[in-house]
């Protein structure tokens, strides 16, 4: 057991899963063959249905990425469409309801850009910083400053004018 509290499956125990689940048999067989709850034999089978054996093995891991769009259109096609949570997972080949669950309150609250990652939000930041840097310049050297409505260019000068000044 994890500190957390949690199962760890070993991946012996996965192999063995995914037999059954290869087989066709259902939550209902799965938690009763191998003493787990419903709702644990339930997301195996989600699982394994949305990516596979090999979804199955990774589960639990936090490693697993989805691109902006993907996670978009997910998204989108669940609150939009009303496709159900299950088929998203499979359509998409999402590993992890509760990653669905997370863009969809995500989505709720701060729309598509809300779902854009910690990097791509700080990647956009950055550009468009330096965007707003480079428009300020004006030709000659001089930068603009803004105060309210006026733009009044600053002095600039070269460090070494300014070193023989205070010199």
């Amino acid at each position: 057991m994890r500190l957390d509290g949690r199962v760890h499956y070993d991946e012996n125990f996965r192999k063995l899963v995914v037999k059954e689940l290869k087989a066709g048999h259902g939550k209902r067989y799965l938690a009763s063959k191998f003493s787990v709850s419903q709702d644990t034999a339930r997301n195996w089978v989600r699982t394994y249905k949305a990516a596979g054996a090999e979804g199955v093995f990774n589960m639990g891991n936090r490693n697993r990425k989805y691109s902006y769009a993907t996670k978009v259109a997910a998204v989108r096609d669940h609150i939009e469409n009303g496709v159900s949570t299950a088929d998203v997972m499979v359509i998409y080949s999402i590993a992890s309801s509760a990653s669905l669950g997370r863009w969809y309150r995500l989505y709720r609250e701060g729309g598509a850009e809300a779902l854009k990652s910690k990097r791509e939000q700080q990647r956009e930041a950055r550009s468009a910083a330096q965007g707003n840097r480079s428009e300020s310049r004006k030709p000659g050297g001089a930068v603009a400053r803004q105060t309210g409505t006026q733009n009044k260019p600053q002095n600039v000068r070269p460090k070494k004018a300014l070193l023989a000044q205070n010199s």
